[in-house]
């Protein structure tokens, strides 16, 4: 089974698609049509600060596997500490150059 999960901010609409996949093979979830279970508004934990992620699955048997693809996590580094990496590295080359000389 795939599950996707959508969120449109300029409404705040939350939705939730399904299908079924068939068989013992993982399918890739970016290709294949999706069935639509409902959406709903919601914008309480739309500005939330997510300091972790983590996948749980649960089944009644030990002949159960979970497998989770394509999940992403860009990390854009604020200007500030961008800033305090070049002058660290600027001062580190300019001292390695003071020592060679």
């Amino acid at each position: 089974m795939s599950i996707k999960v959508t969120y449109d901010p300029v409404t705040d609409t939350w939705a939730l698609f399904a299908r079924s996949d068939g068989g013992s093979a993982f399918a890739d979830p970016a290709t294949g049509s999706y069935t639509s279970f409902g959406s709903v508004v919601n914008t309480t934990h739309t500005s939330a600060t997510m300091v972790a992620i983590g996948a749980y699955g649960q089944h009644k048997d030990n002949n159960t596997s979970y497998l989770f693809d394509n999940v992403t996590v860009d990390v854009v580094p604020e200007p500030a500490t961008l800033g305090m990496l070049c002058l660290g590295l600027a001062l580190l080359a300019r001292r390695r150059r003071r020592l060679i000389l």
